[in-house]
């Protein structure tokens, strides 16, 4: 047998064989659709509880980053045993599902255990007006890089009866961020 027939038999045989592996179908098309919807459930989630916590939005961002970063130490293997997912996919993937996912977990669980809450009460010092919100300055600088504690927008619903305190009722939550109930002006 010549050295053409015998690679030409080989090849038959492997085209035949079980050894052979076929390229898996493509089954990302349900999954990306679930990737999405979960990324607006997420960012929703977000924002939501975001309103109500006492961090700024550099701490949001770096929140995030960090658990976009945790977020690559699942490796793409783990995907790959039921997924044909390519490494962009991959990257996507931990980008709009992974990293929001995590911080909206964690932004419900720390809202849904709190502590009992608790009162900080300030004396007004000097009061300014924007075109949707109120400022005001408050005793020995207090809050005095946390805007967002120290201002009432139009939105706030807000008890007030006077215009010489502010107070605002904390709770703790279970992971540590504080969570602004209400706030008062008496």
């Amino acid at each position: 047998m010549s050295r053409k027939e015998r690679h030409k038999q080989k090849v038959i045989k492997d085209l035949f064989s079980d050894n052979t592996k076929l390229p898996r179908k493509d089954n990302m098309d349900s999954f990306q659709i679930i990737m999405i919807l979960s990324f607006f459930a997420a960012v929703i989630q977000i924002l939501a509880c975001f309103q109500k916590l006492d961090l700024s939005l550099f701490n949001l961002i770096k929140s995030y980053s960090l658990f976009l970063g945790l977020s690559f130490l699942i490796p793409i293997s783990l995907y790959r045993k039921r997924l044909t997912m390519s490494f962009y996919e991959y990257i996507i993937y931990n980008i709009i599902t992974i990293a929001p996912g995590v911080l909206a977990i964690l932004f419900t669980l720390n809202a849904s255990f709190s502590s009992p809450t608790y009162t900080e009460k300030y004396k007004i010092i000097t009061t300014e007006h924007t075109e949707f919100k109120t400022t005001y300055t408050l005793e020995n600088n207090t809050y005095k890089d946390k805007e967002y504690l120290r201002s009432i927008n139009d939105k706030d619903e807000v008890e007030i009866s006077g215009h010489e305190f502010l107070s605002i009722h904390f709770s703790d939550g279970l992971f540590g961020i504080r969570l602004v109930i209400k706030k008062e002006l008496h």
